[in-house]
């Protein structure tokens, strides 16, 4: 193999690599993936926020949705309930909404009344595969769209549907 052609090999193996291994990075059980903060009552880190590593998501139990988005046709999206995250947490009584947060900084505020009407999850799998960070993971808030068609399938909703999600805070 000519000198040529080594070079382009490592060239395309350091392209999959780095393309592989973010996102990997992420699927494993214990990466910390969502900080929830605010008005709560249970914290594991020094500053008062509650950091979950995708096993303690899981552990909360996963829910199935179906869901079609503008960004998506029909997906079966898998995550634990945001409600489920929220009781973890001991959300505080006075507390009214969430806002979530994106990687990028991208926040959106969604009642409380929300995660009690809807069956909405932190999806972390789309059709069977991990959600990376390049594709709306690890993490991406999901309402159940195609159950509720009249009351969800609106611009609103579209605003609440959260990708790449990293935060919660509880206000």
């Amino acid at each position: 193999m000519g000198t040529a052609m080594k070079i382009n090999t490592l060239l395309v193996l350091a392209g999959v690599l780095a393309a592989v291994l973010p996102a990997a990075s992420f699927a494993q059980s214990d990466a910390k993936v969502l900080t929830v903060s605010g008005k709560i009552g249970k914290t594991n880190t020094p500053d008062g926020k509650y950091v979950f590593s995708m096993a303690e998501l899981q552990k909360l139990g996963d829910t199935k949705i179906k869901s079609t988005t503008r960004y998506t046709e029909v997906g079966e999206f898998v995550g634990p309930k945001i409600r489920d995250i929220l009781k973890a947490v001991n959300v505080k009584p006075d507390a009214t909404a969430v806002s979530v947060v994106a990687l990028e900084g991208y926040q959106q505020t969604i009642p409380l009344t929300d995660f009690s009407k809807w069956e909405v999850i932190a999806a972390h799998t789309l059709n069977g595969k991990r959600l990376p960070v390049e594709a709306k993971g690890p993490l991406w808030i999901m309402y159940p769209i195609d159950k509720y068609p009249g009351e969800l399938m609106n611009n609103v909703t579209t605003m609440k549907l959260v990708w790449s999600l990293t935060g919660l805070v509880v206000k």
